[in-house]
């Protein structure tokens, strides 16, 4: 089922969570009059449609005044927004939400994706949205390389690292990108491999890698970590 962002906040403010104010506008009149309601001095204003990566394809901006949002709103409705995700054909603009401006101390991106290995929702945290680069333990580097892949098949996702000590005490990695992403799996943990004493291969979006110092893991992780930001930065 897809949800808006609107949509996803009521659900996380009914449990507790909390969240900036926001409204719903379905013009730009509307939107101009929801800035006015919430109070304040800046806002943002988000298209709201079912793709990630909007904030690049300029469908959500900053504004400091009602005339923005109303002049931003116009050359958004009615348009199409291309996204990463989206294809080619983009997607029509229909509502936005306007939310008030908050103070960022730290950005965290979170997704809860379905593990079949252990039949649980795992929560995955990131720094950086769109990325996964973490530790697990106590798997078969069979059950790595599934988790990894379950991962991945969130939309949002585009790159997957995992990494630690298997179950019988050997090291795993593995690497797994989306169709969005140029640079082959095996990029992503060259170093990382050869930082646990151990190789690895694999073509196209997954690839795998053993080793033989679970000392070294942590170090090896931040070797990939280093290697996703080199390519989300080209």
């Amino acid at each position: 089922m897809d949800i808006h962002e609107y949509q996803a906040k009521e659900i996380l403010a009914n449990f507790g969570v909390e969240i900036p104010p926001g409204a719903l506008a379905y013009s730009p009149e509307q939107a101009a009059y929801r800035a006015r309601e919430l109070g304040g001095e800046c806002w943002v204003v988000k298209a709201q449609i079912h793709a990630g990566g909007r904030g690049k394809a300029g469908g959500v901006k900053l504004c400091r005044s009602e005339n923005e949002i109303f002049t931003i709103c116009e050359s958004l409705f009615g348009h199409k927004l291309v996204t990463h995700q989206t294809g080619a054909e983009g997607k029509g603009i229909y509502r936005v939400y306007v939310e008030a401006a908050v103070p960022i101390e730290r950005e965290i991106y979170l997704g809860f994706v379905l593990d079949r290995t252990s039949q649980r929702v795992m929560i995955v945290a990131s720094a950086e949205g769109g990325v996964v680069v973490s530790r697990v333990d106590g798997v078969s580097p069979n059950d790595l390389r599934e988790l990894a892949l379950a991962i991945r098949q969130n939309p949002a996702i585009r790159i997957v690292v995992l990494g630690g000590v298997t179950d019988t005490g050997g090291v795993a990695l593995v690497a797994t990108v989306s169709s969005a992403v140029s640079v082959a799996a095996g990029e992503l943990i060259r170093d990382a491999a050869k930082a646990v004493g151990g190789g690895g291969g694999g073509k196209g979006d997954i690839a795998t890698a053993g080793g033989k110092d679970p000392s070294a893991i942590d170090a090896a992780l931040q070797l990939a970590r280093s290697a996703v930001t080199k390519v989300l930065s080209t």
